[in-house]
């Protein structure tokens, strides 16, 4: 499985929170080499719980950021960060429970569901703020 790398094209042009896009990234592929690498279960269950510690963080950040500057569709995004954690804390819990490794559905959802958010939904509020500049 190729790295996700975060890239210029998926900027929100707000430097702390391309900072904390670009971590995410990086903890995520963290995860996916340890899976690969057959990482043991606390391994893998110790930088899954990183991740979901730091997306909270970062969800946190990109809330204030949002209303602060009085984003439209804030509550929108917001319950996109809230389903996120919910699934990706329900899968982590399925899996401390479960005999078997790492299932394929984890890796697959986070790399989709992180894409697919930074470069849709986060660069809608981007788009936005551009295009609200005063």
């Amino acid at each position: 499985m190729p790295e996700l790398n975060w890239s210029p094209a998926i900027s929100v042009d707000v430097k702390v929170i391309d900072d904390q896009h670009k971590k995410l990234f990086e903890i995520l592929n963290r995860a996916l080499l340890k899976k690969n690498r057959g990482a043991n279960r606390d391994e893998m269950i110790d930088v899954l719980r990183e991740l979901v510690d730091y997306s909270d963080y970062h969800f946190r950040t990109e809330d204030n950021y949002m209303l602060d500057n009085n984003y439209p569709l804030f509550q929108n995004h917001r319950k996109e960060h809230g389903q996120y954690l919910r699934k990706l804390r329900a899968l982590i819990e399925a899996y401390e429970n479960a005999e078997a490794g790492l299932p394929d559905d984890i890796s697959t959802f986070l790399e989709k569901w992180l894409l697919a958010h930074v470069s849709e939904s986060d660069l809608r509020y981007a788009r936005y703020f551009r295009s609200n500049q005063k």
